[in-house]
């Protein structure tokens, strides 16, 4: 994000979509000269463009292993919104233990079971294989088919589900 892409844009708005800011009339964020929340805020001074997003969304995120990743993210939501204390039960000695066996075992170590894909409900994680390199993905389910992720080296978003395929779980707080 460059201060030269957005310095003929104030007023636009903007949003996240698979990780990346995309123009969208209904977005969360808005290019503007006032150093704000929810903003790309451009400093004419020194010609930056700084991205100021409300932390309460959860989108637009900067990807950082072990502070703001697709685990942290979808911690920080579950604690905020169903009462668990993920965040804090994730040192980094945990974090590697359970890459090397997978996230699933994870959630079901911290309070979690697992449902069947066809039950899903709103604040449950999702556990995927996103790829070879990376052992799981994960995501909170929204409802109405959406998702709340964080994609690595990118923003975090809130996106559409898709193709469940490679889902290896459907996972429930238990309380």
């Amino acid at each position: 994000m460059t201060y030269d892409e957005y310095k003929n844009k104030i007023g636009t708005r903007y949003t996240f979509v698979q990780g990346e800011i995309v123009e969208d009339a209904d977005g969360e964020v808005v290019v503007s000269n006032t150093p704000k929340l929810n903003t790309i805020y451009l400093n004419n001074r020194d010609r930056t463009a700084t991205l100021m997003v409300d932390p309460k969304l959860y989108v637009g995120r900067k990807w950082k292993l072990f502070t703001s990743d697709c685990v942290s993210v979808a911690a920080e939501y579950l604690d905020d919104h169903i009462g668990t204390s993920l965040k804090r039960v994730r040192p980094r000695r945990e974090y590697d233990k359970y890459f090397k066996q997978g996230m699933c075992q994870w959630f079901e170590d911290h309070g979690f079971k697992e449902v069947a894909i066809a039950d899903m409900q709103p604040n449950d994680v999702l556990v995927f294989d996103y790829d070879e390199g990376i052992i799981t993905h994960v995501c909170v389910y929204l409802g109405d088919g959406k998702v709340l992720h964080h994609m690595s080296n990118k923003y975090s978003s809130i996106d559409p589900l898709g193709d469940v395929d490679s889902v290896l779980g459907v996972y429930r707080y238990a309380d």
